[in-house]
């Protein structure tokens, strides 16, 4: 299984985003046989990013599509907490390779995210993420509870348990 390679754009300070978004939403399932659903907010936030998600055999597979920021921290946190809670022990496999725009609060959702996997049994890695992304997210120390992988076959079979935040 092969991805190409994640770019992460800076956000314009003026304009549209609309055309940058409809060129991220072009998706073609990874895999036949398994279906893909959407999360479709009623707000705004689905005008700026878009999840995307697949139940696998032992994981979800999740596309973060658009940017994910401030004002759509909710919307994606909420919409991963509950694919969490769909049972205990739950493994989200987020690919980053749509995602064109993260801020701090934006990280802040995948990082809770990872926090509530772990309390639970569970767990959260990311794949195709840029390496301008890898940076930031190393710098802002999310990388011990957000394993960073290349595909999702390397992040669905790495077996190591990942420390929580406070216990490295």
């Amino acid at each position: 299984m092969t991805y190409s390679p994640s770019l992460l754009v800076d956000r314009p300070r003026y304009g549209n985003t609309a055309p940058r978004l409809a060129s991220a939403a072009a998706w073609t399932p990874l895999r036949a046989g398994h279906q893909q659903h959407q999360s479709t907010p009623s707000n705004a936030a689905s005008e700026q990013l878009q999840i995307r998600f697949s139940p696998c055999d032992d994981y979800t597979l999740v596309h973060l599509v658009g940017e994910l920021d401030i004002l759509t921290f909710d919307y994606t946190y909420t919409t991963l907490r509950v694919l969490l809670a769909q049972q205990k022990g739950s493994r989200l496999v987020l690919d980053l390779s749509k995602l064109i725009f993260a801020d701090a609060r934006g990280l802040r959702a995948l990082r809770r995210t990872g926090q509530n996997a772990a309390d639970n049994g569970g767990w959260v890695r990311l794949v195709c993420v840029s390496e301008r992304m890898r940076r930031v997210l190393k710098i802002v120390d999310t990388t011990n509870c957000l394993p960073v992988y290349d595909t999702v076959t390397a992040a669905v079979t790495d077996e190591a348990t990942w420390p929580a935040l406070g216990q490295e």
